[in-house]
């Protein structure tokens, strides 16, 4: 996650919508099946 966050910013350049997604799936709880 931290590497996620860490290339949000980069992503953000890009394409916000990813960033967006990265970050929510970083504040979202790990899924377990």
């Amino acid at each position: 996650e931290a590497a996620a966050l860490a290339g949000a910013g980069q992503e953000v350049a890009l394409s916000p919508t990813a960033a967006d997604a990265d970050i929510q799936a970083a504040q979202a709880p790990p899924a377990t099946p």
